[in-house]
């Protein structure tokens, strides 16, 4: 009966619907614990972003306060700027706090560019009286505490930098109107000045000063120089500025040779000053350009000079000669060899086989050559050149023709040996091409014992007596045909057929015909061509 009892009472549906309303309550219990960590997280997060809220805050109020006491420090500097009561001193201690009490804000801020508005109007005041070149480092200490003061480590040195802007505005006032005053024929008062200051002034101001103020002074002054009544030699106060201003002066030297050149033109080489206004300027032109001077205003009338200097064995004025070795410091060795060759040594030449023809004393002879021989080895270089060595090549060879052969001087004693000591003395300096050491002279009989009369006639015929027997002997030994051309002459003189060229005869010297010209030839290259 209870059975039946417990039977009647269950109802599905009741227990259904508290199981559900069990599972329900269980899953609210959960999400509210969930909920509740959730919170409980969210409370501790904004706990901790409090906390850095709060420090943040303290850091923002301790930069404010920071800020505040760099604006008043500013704020002061200015007003006391725009009262006029701010001096260089309070300004100094200024910007000495702000760089010791607030070092970051100094930097980032860049806190030192306000010194090109509060300082730089009471720099150039104080400035304002300031006698440049005579007094020219009573500043100096003063800018170099500024820039310790303005420094920045990232401004670069250059426009950006607060202490170039500081000397642009209140130094450079000063030193312009200097340089506008400067005597520029005084430079060491201006290159010290320059130098005392260029590792403390900025470089781009520095150049600014020689490119825009000194070159356009030193330009202005040279063309205003006159070499003819100019007192003052140009390289004195010109060649000071190389230190400084290195090859800038090019500019100014195609005037300086210009003036030079037009001053040279009524020159005289007896006149040496034009030598020591040349000479300083030897290093400092470059090398063509001085030898192009040289060519067109000294050369030519050191060309006219030897061309008008008379050779004279016996009595031979140096004078010309020495007014032409002394340039041979400036005029290039080959330039005085083409001067020697065209006006010097045709007449030189000629007047040796002038001199030579008269049968003079062989040592006399070979004593005036060794003392031309000195002279050109005391130009340096001179001999090294070929048409030197030619000329001298040849006057050996036409004193050795003057031993040979039955000419009077043949027969002088010792003239021989003395010729063959000078040519084998003379090849070590003018090379291999001189003429070979001539055979002993055969003496006539009438001058030496022995056989016949009517030998020592024959062998008298078989020596030549003229430099044109002795070019028709040598013609017949190598089978040459040597044979004078009918009715032809030039300048009064024979001219032969010599193989198949055409030739004549001044003296002892040998000239060619060639292309319409008259070219000398020494014997021994003719008969080589003549063949």
């Amino acid at each position: 009966m209870r059975k039946d009892r417990r039977q009647n009472f269950e109802i599905p549906e009741l227990i259904h619907n508290i199981n559900m309303l069990m599972d329900n309550c269980e899953e609210d219990l959960i999400s509210a614990d969930r909920r509740l960590k959730h919170h409980r997280n969210k409370v501790d997060v904004l706990k901790v972003e409090e906390e850095k809220l709060s420090r943040l805050v303290d850091r923002e109020k301790e930069h404010i306060g920071v800020i505040r006491g760099v604006l008043d420090l500013v704020e002061e500097l200015e007003d006391r700027h725009e009262s006029g009561t701010l001096d260089l001193e309070t300004a100094r201690g200024s910007f000495r706090r702000l760089e010791k009490e607030y070092p970051q804000e100094y930097r980032v801020y860049e806190l030192p560019h306000i010194a090109s508005t509060v300082v730089a109007p009471l720099l150039k005041k104080e400035l304002s009286g300031w006698a440049v070149l005579d007094a020219p480092f009573k500043y100096k200490a003063e800018y170099a505490e500024w820039r310790e003061i303005l420094f920045l480590p990232d401004s670069g040195g250059g426009e950006a930098d607060p202490f170039y802007s500081l000397v642009w505005e209140s130094w450079m006032p000063s030193v312009r109107s200097a340089v506008t005053q400067w005597n520029t024929r005084n430079p060491d008062v201006l290159i010290a000045f320059l130098k005392g200051w260029s590792d403390l002034v900025p470089a781009r101001i520095m150049q600014n000063i020689r490119d825009l103020m000194v070159l356009p002074r030193l330009q202005s002054e040279v063309s205003q120089w006159d070499p003819m009544t100019d007192a003052v030699p140009l390289h004195s106060w010109l060649h000071p500025w190389l230190e400084v201003v290195g090859r800038q002066l090019d500019i100014v030297y195609p005037t300086i040779r210009q003036k030079l050149g037009a001053a040279l033109s009524k020159w005289h080489p007896s006149d040496k000053s034009a030598r020591l206004i040349l000479l300083p300027w030897r290093e400092v032109f470059d090398r063509g350009s001085m030898q192009a001077f040289l060519l067109k205003n000294i050369v030519p009338k050191l060309g006219e000079c030897l061309a008008a200097m008379p050779i004279d064995p016996s009595n031979q004025n140096m004078e010309s000669w020495r007014w032409f070795s002394d340039w041979s410091d400036l005029v290039s060795p080959a330039a005085s060899a083409a001067l020697l060759d065209k006006n010097f040594f045709p007449t030189w030449l000629k007047v040796l086989a002038t001199w030579l023809n008269h049968s003079p004393n062989y040592g006399e002879v070979t004593t005036w050559y060794q003392g031309w021989k000195r002279e050109f080895s005391a130009i340096p270089d001179l001999l090294q050149h070929q048409q030197v060595q030619a000329h001298l090549r040849l006057s050996l060879e036409m004193m050795n023709n003057a031993v040979t052969g039955g000419s009077p001087m043949a027969m002088q004693p010792g003239a021989f040996e003395s010729m063959r000591y000078l040519a084998s003395s003379e090849a070590a300096s003018l090379g291999p091409s001189l003429p070979a050491a001539p055979p002993p002279p055969t003496i006539p009989a009438s001058a030496a014992p022995g056989p016949s009369s009517s030998s020592a006639y024959g062998q008298e015929q078989n020596i030549p007596q003229t430099f044109k027997d002795l070019l028709a002997k040598k013609c017949a030994d190598r089978g040459i045909l040597f044979v004078p051309i009918p009715n032809r002459s030039y300048e009064g003189k024979q001219v032969y057929k010599c193989g198949n060229a055409m030739i004549y005869l001044d003296r002892t010297v040998i000239f060619v015909n060639r292309g319409g010209m008259w070219l000398h030839m020494p014997l021994d290259e003719l008969l080589a061509k003549a063949l």
